[in-house]
Order: structure tokens, then C-alpha cells, then sequence
């Protein structure tokens, strides 16, 4: 996963014969000293296959309409979440893109400073689940999600990650991911809903996101002869 995946957070959680895997470049917050950091990733298209038609495609994402709102979405919660919970963050005015091995992304970080007082659990636990992942408006879109997703998401986009004794902290959310018990394998990826969404094009993308933990799973299954 690491050789095929370099950019992105790589996860193992492991219990007994079940594991939990992920390949994320997605981070829901980091904590250095007073130092702050968190990022909306919201709006995908797929990499070229070559040089130019890469870079064609990440600046039609760029001023595409229906992904701009998508990912604007995500950028004003933010914002919103972070001055409630007193951290003083400031970010981009427009995003910058965000290229991983399959796709590229719209992409704002955040960085700011924090307070003595200012808890890690509690932050990551309000901006958890952002836009991105859990909808707008938030109570609503989470009881749409439970009734309509057929299966629970388990740790699939949870906040992942460590607080250490002196107050330092990483989480990633759990997205790109895949639950393994036994010989069995449960992949999890998703895309962003929007009233502009054109469902065969969402398909595409979550295919997309897909593949590389696909490619992780089938190559170890090769390497062991199976």
C-alpha cells in the first residue's frame, strides 16, 4: 500500500483476525505545539493519461461550477466548526489541487493556532463528520444516510489517529479503506451528492477510489500464490 500509494495516510488497525486498512489523503486535523492544521477535500475528476490531458482535467475541476460548490461546502463548515471551537485558522481563497495516483481533488488546508485550552478529542469530535463525509444539514443528512445505506459504515471515514502525552495530535479519516476478516475483504469509498450529481459520473469516481486498495489486495494475494 505504501509503495503504490506514497501521498496518502496509510492505516493498519488489527484485532485478533480482523483488520482494518486505509489509504487516505484526507486529514481531519494535526496539533504541533500551539499549531494547527485540518483541510477540506471535497470535488474529484480523474488523472490524464498523459501530462496534458492531467493538467486539462485539474483546471476544468478548478472552474467547474458543481464541484466549486461542493467543495465551497465543505470550506464554510469548516471555518464555522473552527471558530466555534476557538481555533484561529485562516486558509486559501481558492483551492489548489490536491493529485493522488487515480484521481485530484479540490483542496484548501487550514492552519492556525490553538489555545492552552483548546482539547484535540474535541475538536476532531466537532469537525467529525464533515460536509464531505456526513452531509448538510448535518442531523438531517446523518438520518438519510442511516435509512439509506444498506450496510453500517463501521470505521469507514472515522477520525483515526493518536493524542500523545504533551497534547500533540494527528487524526485522518478513515476513507478509501477496507475491512478484512478471514479471507473475506469489505471495500469502502464513496463521492460527495450534490444537486447537480449525474449518478453514472459518481459511479465512475467511486470506481476510481476503488481501485487502489484493490490493486494493494490483489498484488499481496499474487505475491502469496493466491
Amino acid at each position: 500500500m505504501r509503495r503504490q500509494n506514497p501521498e496518502t495516510y496509510h492505516i493498519l488497525l488489527k484485532s485478533g483476525s480482523t483488520a482494518f486498512l486505509s489509504s487516505t489523503p484526507e486529514r481531519l486535523l494535526k496539533m504541533t505545539g500551539d499549531r494547527f492544521e485540518t483541510a477540506a477535500v471535497a470535488g474529484t475528476t480523474p488523472r490524464g493519461a498523459t501530462t496534458d490531458q492531467d493538467v486539462m482535467l485539474g483546471r476544468t475541476l478548478l472552474r467547474d461550477a458543481k464541484n466549486r460548490w461542493e467543495h465551497d461546502l465543505v470550506v464554510t463548515t469548516i471555518d464555522s466548526i473552527l471558530r466555534t471551537a476557538g481555533v484561529v485558522a485562516t486558509h486559501r481563497s481558492e483551492p489548489i489541487l490536491m493529485k493522488n495516483r487515480t484521481v485530484q481533488h479540490l483542496y484548501t488546508p487550514f492552519s492556525g493556532v490553538v489555545g492552552q485550552s483548546v482539547d484535540a478529542f474535541a475538536v476532531a469530535g466537532a469537525l467529525h463528520p464533515t460536509p464531505a463525509l456526513g452531509g448538510l444539514p448535518t442531523a438531517a443528512a446523518l438520518t438519510v444516510i442511516a435509512e439509506v445505506e444498506q450496510q453500517p459504515r463501521g470505521l469507514f471515514g472515522a477520525p483515526i489517529g493518536y493524542v500523545s502525552l504533551n497534547g500533540e495530535a494527528e487524526f485522518a479519516v478513515g476513507i478509501r479503506s477496507a475491512q478484512l476478516r478471514g479471507v473475506s475483504a469489505t471495500l469502502f469509498a464513496g463521492a460527495g451528492i450534490v444537486a447537480e450529481s449525474v449518478a453514472e459520473n459518481e459511479i465512475q469516481e467511486t470506481r476510481l477510489k476503488f481501485r487502489p486498495m484493490m490493486e494493494t489486495l490483489f498484488k499481496r494475494s499474487a505475491e502469496q500464490g493466491g
